[in-house]
């Protein structure tokens, strides 16, 4: 009876712990970009610091920035394309991109950089209607890469721009 009792116990809490609701999302908009993110652990905020958008929380934070392409056309990039546009970010960051996907609509990729504050794991959503590009930033702190990898990655496949 005893054992009985213990796998009981030993069962009821795994699957209390082991099994966790799935996170809700809301959407978030920013004038012709909607984005999804967990409801429960995302603050915007309205000190900028030179972004379109900034939403965070204790260990995460996702940016954005609008960039016209009548503005790129008068710095000589008139007619670059989405992939083109990656690319030429890539160089700009100047940061060995990891696992950079062309996914029709959007391109993804991901860095790992450092601050004074310290190393940082990036993934950058880039997107585009037929005015403007928009870069969304999802970043963490490089010890909490392993939590937030595929989220980010999950959260830039659900963003989408209306033309």
């Amino acid at each position: 009876m005893k054992k009985i009792l213990i796998v009981l116990f030993v069962l009821l809490l795994s699957l209390g712990t082991g099994c966790s609701k799935k996170e809700k999302y809301k959407d978030y908009t920013y004038d012709k970009l909607t984005f999804k993110l967990p409801e429960s652990q995302i603050v915007q905020k309205d000190d900028l610091q030179g972004y379109d958008f900034v939403y965070d929380n204790q260990e995460i934070a996702i940016f954005g920035i609008k960039e016209t392409k009548e503005s790129l056309a008068a710095l000589g990039y008139d007619g670059i394309k989405l992939a083109d546009y990656a690319d030429l970010l890539i160089s700009l960051y100047q940061v060995e991109n990891i696992n950079k996907e062309v996914k029709g609509d959007h391109v993804v990729f991901s860095y790992v950089t450092g601050s004074a504050s310290g190393d940082f794991f990036y993934t950058i959503g880039i997107y585009e209607n037929s005015n403007e590009f928009w870069i969304v930033n999802y970043a963490c702190a490089v010890e909490n890469r392993t939590k937030y990898e595929s989220l980010f990655r999950e959260w830039a496949d659900l963003v989408t721009v209306k033309q």
